[in-house]
């Protein structure tokens, strides 16, 4: 499906030439059994399992005593999106990849 990601501007206070992107990491599946225990979850396929929101925490945070470096820019939020590290060129989904559709 459909990639996405998560876009938050920076507070009315905050610097709006300074950007952060976070690209979080999921681990890849490898097995059968791993890559079916996460297909319909956030760590599947995804704007299909995506959260309608995120919070901001970390290097996303708005909060200038937690985040002094990059409270104030614009953050953007990309969850996991692959569990075949983008290596995946299938069309459809096979016995091959466990009725799975691999495309990264």
């Amino acid at each position: 499906s459909m990639a996405c990601y998560y876009y938050s501007p920076p507070p009315a206070e905050g610097s709006s030439a300074l950007w952060v992107v976070h690209l979080a990491g999921g681990g890849l599946c490898t097995t059968e059994r791993g890559c079916l225990s996460r297909a319909n979850t956030p760590l599947g396929s995804g704007a299909r399992n995506a959260a309608p929101t995120v919070a901001g925490a970390g290097v996303l945070s708005n909060d200038a005593a937690a985040n002094p470096h990059f409270w104030g820019a614009h953050k953007v939020a990309v969850p996991y999106q692959s569990g075949d590290a983008f290596h995946g060129t299938r069309l459809a989904a096979t016995a091959a990849t466990w009725g799975l559709y691999f495309s990264g």
